[in-house]
């Protein structure tokens, strides 16, 4: 797409750049590589990825591999966040079967002819996307409050975004989810369970005006951050309309002295992470 050309490579790559890129991907492969947590869709399992960076580039080569599809990864500390996630989907009811035909489901999710009560396969997908999107229809861009200060991590929003060696480079998972619209991918990974963290309903919100207004596209979560990447060149008018929302997240007492700054991050950077936890 214009305006989203690849990561230009350093002149003289230094022993960092190497070691971002030195990860190794493998086909998902749940049973073997025990995610915690059930993944219902095809992906990939990498190690030693830390850089969001080489993470965004990797996410642009494999795309046009799953036409129909929407590449979805985890991001930082990954057994928080499956932990939270599994939590997330049972606080959820995201699970739920009640009203679903499970005629057409993998045998494997049947036990002594009886459905496990869970989600186990690729096949009973569309019943936890069907109970993500009706938990979510009600949920609004405006309900969405954020942290602009610094985290646990010790990082604020300048900080993170500054910061790329964020990810989990023991285990990152990719998943292919097979839904139309990038917000619609959280419910391959529901997160947000604390009381004082955006609960998934808000990160679909969140990523459904990102992406329909700006072209902002979620492409990972992990137990602390949220990332979108940018699909399309904004004009400065979109950069202005987006900096006013990215504010309006924000328990700010001057929003607009800010202004300055987040607009400039969001001409400069193709991606954007957030702090979706408060607590």
């Amino acid at each position: 797409m214009s305006g989203l050309s690849a990561f230009s490579l350093p002149v003289v790559p230094d022993a960092a750049y190497f070691k971002a890129m030195a990860y190794t991907i493998s086909p998902l492969n749940p049973a073997e590589q025990r995610p915690y947590i059930e993944l219902l869709c095809d992906g990939y399992f990498v190690e030693g990825l830390r850089s969001v960076r080489t993470l965004v580039d990797l996410l642009r080569e494999k795309a046009p591999l799953h036409p129909g599809k929407r590449l979805f990864a985890t991001l930082d500390n990954y057994g928080q966040a499956a932990y939270t996630s599994g939590h997330s989907t049972d606080e959820h009811e995201l699970n739920d079967t009640d009203g679903y035909d499970l005629s057409g489901l993998d045998p494997a999710a049947f036990e002594d002819g009886e459905h496990r009560g869970y989600l186990t396969t690729k096949s009973e997908f569309f019943i936890r996307h069907g109970n993500m999107a009706k938990s979510a229809a009600d949920r609004s861009f405006e309900q969405v409050h954020l942290s602009y200060g610094e985290g646990e991590d010790g990082l604020d929003f300048f900080g993170l975004n500054g910061e790329t060696d964020i990810l989990d480079e023991e285990r990152l998972f990719i998943q292919a989810v097979p839904v139309e619209h990038a917000w619609e991918a959280i419910s391959a990974f529901p997160n947000g369970y604390f009381s004082a963290d955006l609960q998934p309903q808000d990160i679909w919100a969140m990523a459904k005006r990102f992406e329909t207004r700006y072209g902002y596209c979620l492409f990972g979560i992990g137990a602390a951050y949220v990332g979108f990447l940018r699909t399309q060149v904004l004009s400065e008018a979109l950069v202005a309309s987006f900096t006013a929302d990215v504010l309006s997240m924000f328990d700010l007492v001057d929003p607009f002295f800010e202004a300055p700054r987040v607009a400039d991050l969001i001409r400069r950077s193709d991606y954007l992470l957030f702090n979706y936890t408060n607590g």
